[in-house]
């Protein structure tokens, strides 16, 4: 409803109202009309006051639940939208409701109520996008692709499902039809944003060296075409792009980093913003002599983000620094988030539009706002566009330079660098020493089990090679090391991470066709595995293989928890490094390759020689415990904070 209409509607209820109080159509279309009119509070004493002399009417119920859920009342609404499907179990709009509500607590039973709700509505494009959503959120992205498909089958006329329908598809490896959405959407619309993205997509599995070059060289091209043209840009951090996939290159991304930011800043001249607090320095609050430091970023849950950091919000001399915790829209609840919430002086869930979630950071007055990752996700990179704190830095949760001129330092870690990696960053570099650790790690209470590698299908008998990175990670040189151990190993099984879609597996497998029978056979693909059972197949694995170009950084901290050997090729740069940091800092060095070929033969040496993998085993179980919980690494980043207090 338009807003005028909207107003006129709403005077129109007051006036009958008047003449007849408590007339039941025009309470209900206040209700809808005070709600959309974004009163909340006084939309749910509407639906209240309605509900008691209507307490059998399963719309007002379902409304009223609506209506509870925009306030926060999670179970109050589930509570409603049950109470209106016992009164009439195919309202598909209450089923729909439902599945929105149990949407923030159990996905799973989320997808029953849509689907409940489509079988009793199956036209209902509205139900098949909710669903569609639901699906992508669970990173099931084959149904949520069919979703999205069902929806434009009904009306193809649906400019941000064609966009969404695109991103499934880019990320599931699915490039040539992310396109042609892409076109589509253009087609209903004209649109930069989504001008941008048809332009630059990226394969994620790359075919050969030579097809990262040809990617590269487009993706070049193609940025100064959109640079030239000079774009507009709306909301780029709900439709913007990250370029994640770069990193996975094995080269210097400086350039294009640079040349996107450019970009992106002059097309969206609303990123650019300077804290209020900061226009006026001197009217600052000097009670507290503190530093006040802020980390921010979205995955402060269980996840490797907030794994790699957490020891430093815990550790951080609170005689020196004031710690502020700052978690972006779409965090999930869990005991990580709780335990960063009890680490923090401040713990701020941010809410709201971009422009608050903004405002919010800006009233802490932070002196230093670290985000602790930059490109896997777009509202961080967006949002790192302003200036909300007179320091700004970056460390590598994502090890890549942003390119943003607003982010002053990259932190990283003087083992992780090398004179030619150094030259890849628009950030000045800061480096902790090669006395402290890569971060300080806080140690993991890892599962333990006593599963036999039957239990994951693998017959015994076979020198277990184990990769646990996913397939966008297997640059074209780990083709090399499939070839190098299986040709000379005939009793070595090599066992890899399916993606999010079977297509990133596919496109592995035209890869790899030149490979014969034999070797192809003993390649076998597993889906990623619950903790406790990751944990364990560091265990039953005879080799862990590193990825080349793209190390594992947290993976590997936890294989090495459990004494797992891990062969590792260090690239010249910090996101291949971080395995090989990793062993240096435990003074092991028996699994550092210099090549391909010695990677081959170190990990051959280990899968067929058990005393000695034993050894090593045993080694590194003597020496994990200097991973962990590294004091010296939060005290030279207190040095570095202290040292920059005073300008960037």
């Amino acid at each position: 409803m338009a807003l005028g209409r909207s107003a006129q509607a709403e005077i129109l209820c007051k006036k009958v109202l008047m003449l007849r109080p408590g007339d039941q159509d025009a309470l209900h279309l206040l209700g809808v009309i005070t709600y959309q009119a974004g009163n909340r509070h006084a939309a749910r004493a509407i639906y209240q006051q309605l509900l008691e002399s209507n307490p059998a009417h399963h719309v007002i119920w379902s409304n009223y639940g609506v209506v509870c859920l925009a306030l926060g009342d999670v179970q109050e609404a589930l509570r409603c939208f049950n109470r209106a499907l016992e009164i009439s179990p195919d309202f598909a709009d209450a089923w729909n409701n439902l599945g929105t509500a149990w949407d923030t607590v159990d996905p799973a039973k989320a997808v029953d109520c849509y689907q409940k709700a489509l079988s009793i509505a199956p036209e209902r494009i509205d139900i098949c996008n909710s669903l569609a959503l639901c699906y992508k959120r669970q990173q099931h992205l084959c149904d949520a692709i069919k979703w999205f498909k069902k929806s434009i089958d009904l009306n193809p006329y649906q400019f941000d499902v064609h966009c969404r329908l695109a991103e499934l598809l880019e990320q599931a490896a699915d490039s040539l039809n992310a396109c042609l959405e892409y076109k589509m959407a253009l087609a209903l619309k004209p649109d930069d944003a989504v001008a941008l993205k048809m332009e630059t997509v990226l394969p994620v599995v790359q075919q050969s060296r030579e097809s990262i070059q040809l990617s590269r060289n487009s993706l070049w091209n193609a940025l100064q075409v959109l640079q030239r043209k000079g774009l507009a840009i709306e909301t780029p951090w709900e439709r913007g792009r990250v370029f994640f996939y770069l990193a996975y290159h094995g080269q210097n991304d400086r350039s294009f980093h640079e040349l996107i930011a450019q970009i992106y800043r002059k097309a969206s001249p609303d990123l650019t913003w300077l804290a209020p607090h900061l226009v006026n320095p001197e009217k600052r609050n000097l009670r507290d002599k503190r530093l006040k430091v802020g980390f921010i970023s979205r995955f402060f849950y269980n996840h490797t983000i907030a794994k790699l950091n957490i020891g430093y919000v815990e550790h951080l001399n609170r005689d020196r620094f004031h710690v502020t915790v700052l978690v972006l829209p779409g965090a999930l609840p869990d005991a990580m988030s709780h335990r960063f919430q009890a680490a923090a002086d401040t713990f701020l869930l941010l809410k709201g539009s971009f422009h608050s979630v903004r405002e919010q950071i800006a009233a802490q007055h932070l002196d230093i706002l670290l985000y602790t990752d930059i490109g896997m996700e777009p509202y961080s990179y967006f949002l790192a566009f302003s200036r909300l704190a007179p320091l700004q830095c970056v460390t590598w949760g994502h090890p890549a330079t942003t390119g943003i001129d607003t982010v002053d330092y990259f932190i990283s870690h003087a083992v992780c660098e090398t004179e030619e990696s150094r030259a890849s960053y628009t950030e000045k570099l800061f480096c902790l020493s090669a006395k402290a650790a890569c971060t300080c790690y806080a140690r993991p209470t890892l599962p333990k089990l006593d599963s036999t590698r039957a239990a994951y299908g693998i017959e015994d008998g076979w020198n277990l090679y184990y990769c646990p990175q996913p397939p966008f990670k297997l640059h074209p040189d780990f083709d090399q090391v499939l070839h190098g151990i299986l040709s000379r190993d005939p009793n070595g099984l090599v066992l890899l991470l399916r993606g999010v879609t079977p297509g990133t597996e596919q496109l592995l497998w035209q890869r790899w066709a030149h490979l014969p029978n034999t070797e192809k056979n003993r390649i076998r693909f597993i889906d990623p595995l619950p903790f406790a059972d990751y944990i364990r197949m560091f265990e039953l694995a005879d080799v862990v293989l590193d990825t080349p170009h793209f190390s594992g950084g947290n993976s590997t901290v936890e294989a090495l928890a459990v004494g797992a050997v891990v062969v590792t090729l260090p690239s010249p740069f910090l996101k291949g490094r971080l395995t090989y940091a990793w062993y240096r800092r435990i003074g092991i060095t028996d699994c550092i390759a210099q090549s391909l070929e010695e990677y081959v033969q170190i990990a051959l040496q280990l899968a067929t020689d058990a005393a000695r993998r034993e050894a090593l085993r045993q080694k590194i179980n003597q020496r994990s415990h200097l991973l962990f919980d590294d004091v010296q690494a939060v005290r030279e980043l207190e040095g570095f904070f202290e040292m920059s207090r005073n300008g960037r």
